[in-house]
């Protein structure tokens, strides 16, 4: 799995976006996948604020002791999201783009043509949408986090801790909206539909990418 996906990174994704760096209309486009980042890392830190809230609320609602203030929220982290919308500019967006164009030029189907013949075409591009480039996405964007941290060394841990639970959590939303694109959506459309589908996407994303790790119980220390 490692080297199949080295390979990808190396002699199929990095040229491209090379190329893509270059072209005007490209720089249209990762400019609204960074957008597309920035508001998915903002529902995210939203969704945990609210997760916080409701943990605060319970505690109290279980204490003898009445809170005097609620708690205040904690600020948007700006870093978090500039960092989310970096990623989406300079590789997902590249990333995507080519991806989809490359695969409406291998397995070319018709939308809406629920043919014996257009099964297969359909079902490859579906299966590679998951087995290929979701494993791509979720490693880089966790070596990408690692890099901007200056936290290298948690990278191996990380992908071992969390990179199966964010691929589960990715093709439950993916491979039904995958199997929309593909089937239903013309192809000069699908890159615009799957950008807008990446909403929901990043959030997944930077929802694992910003799980604290478990605090390890130090060896010999007894529970009084």
């Amino acid at each position: 799995m490692k080297s199949m996906l080295e390979k990808s990174v190396k002699v199929i994704f990095i040229p491209k976006i090379k190329q893509h760096l270059d072209c005007k209309q490209g720089r249209k486009q990762r400019v609204v996948c960074a957008a597309l980042g920035c508001v998915g890392d903002s529902v995210a830190q939203r969704r945990e604020a609210g997760t916080r809230r409701a943990a605060a609320a319970v505690e109290a609602a279980g204490s003898k002791k009445k809170p005097t203030a609620a708690a205040p929220d904690v600020a948007h982290d700006f870093t978090r999201t500039f960092k989310q919308a970096m990623y989406n500019f300079f590789f997902y967006g590249p990333v995507q783009h080519y991806w989809y164009i490359e695969l409406a030029k291998r397995w070319p189907a018709r939308a809406f043509a629920l043919t014996a013949e257009s099964l297969a075409p359909f079902a490859t591009k579906v299966f590679l949408n998951q087995a290929l480039l979701g494993p791509v996405v979720v490693s880089t964007f966790f070596l990408w986090g690692a890099v901007w941290s200056n936290d290298v060394k948690s990278y191996p841990g990380k992908l071992k801790r969390d990179m199966l639970p964010t691929l589960r959590a990715g093709w439950s939303f993916w491979v039904p909206a995958s199997s929309v694109n593909f089937m239903c959506v013309p192809t000069k459309h699908q890159v615009l539909y799957m950008s807008a589908c990446s909403i929901v996407w990043n959030v997944i994303l930077s929802l694992n990418m910003n799980k604290p790790a478990p605090v390890v119980a130090v060896a010999g220390k007894k529970k009084k």
